[in-house]
């Protein structure tokens, strides 16, 4: 093997693996995404803690803005603002990923429920549930149908939030505590119902 062709193997070598190392941004973002559902503490702590060394492309941005949104609301954190979410929301329409779209929608949802907004909340809840429906995800349209449900019993719409209910309740068959939540919100409706 002459020089130069030891030099031309040695150095695609070298960029093929400094292109293929992962960003340092990315590495935390999916590190705090793997642990989102049984540690959103630690997923909280992750970003709010992380300092990056290099500015976040448009993706990145995007996925912190609705993870560190999604961790905040998994704590029980006290919502002040959408604007990193509606962000992250802009990007995912425009780039077509419909799971982080419909998450972005049911935390919008979340924020403005929370911020006493309930047709927003609303408005935002039917737009999760639409893209929800495309990508078949039941413990989310569980979620987001058992948010619709309670936003008309607190209308007093009880003939309307029935069916969210139900839905939430078949999406919950196998989660204990969920499913038994949403079938006492099944009979209270009932019960308001029958006092009509």
């Amino acid at each position: 093997m002459n020089r130069f062709t030891l030099f031309a193997a040695i150095s695609t070598a070298t960029l093929s693996l400094v292109a293929c190392r992962p960003n340092e941004t990315d590495v935390v973002l999916l590190h705090a995404e793997q642990l989102m559902e049984t540690h959103p503490d630690s997923a909280l702590a992750l970003l709010e803690h992380y300092a990056p060394t290099t500015k976040p492309n448009k993706k990145q941005q995007a996925d912190y803005g609705l993870l560190i949104t999604q961790a905040r609301d998994k704590n029980y954190a006290e919502h002040t603002s959408d604007s990193l979410v509606r962000l992250a929301a802009d990007f995912y329409e425009k780039h077509r990923d419909p799971h982080r779209l419909m998450l972005c929608y049911y935390y919008i949802g979340n924020i403005s429920s929370d911020l006493n907004n309930p047709s927003r909340a609303q408005d935002y809840y039917y737009r999760a549930y639409s893209v929800c429906r495309t990508i078949t995800d039941s413990t989310y349209t569980g979620k987001i149908c058992n948010n619709l449900g309670m936003i008309y019993v607190y209308q007093n719409l009880y003939d309307l939030a029935l069916p969210f209910l139900k839905t939430a309740a078949e999406c919950f068959r196998n989660d204990p505590e969920n499913h038994a939540l949403a079938l006492c919100d099944i009979a209270r409706c009932f019960h308001m119902l029958q006092k009509l």
